[in-house]
């Protein structure tokens, strides 16, 4: 079984969503099968942020991985929870 890790930090913002976008959807799972989204090094997110972070999640999921964790801040929760 092939794990990937993404491991995500920094300004989840309106302002970064677009250049963030594009960076994930170039995200290839060259054969993973699990996926684990840590992003508890995220320091700011809205709900574009948010709202980008799931919509990852969910790409992944119908590309076929079994995502297992999506870390958040626990600041962040209640905002990923509400989407």
């Amino acid at each position: 079984m092939i794990l990937l890790r993404l491991i995500l930090d920094g300004d989840w913002g309106i302002g970064k969503v677009v250049d963030l976008d594009a960076a994930l959807k170039r995200l290839e799972l060259d054969g993973a099968q699990e996926v684990e989204i840590d992003a508890a090094g995220i320091e700011r997110m809205d709900s574009a942020g948010a709202l980008l972070l799931l919509r990852t999640e969910r790409e992944l999921a119908r590309k076929g991985a079994n995502v297992r964790s999506l870390a958040v801040p626990e600041n962040y929760r209640p905002l990923i929870e509400t989407l």
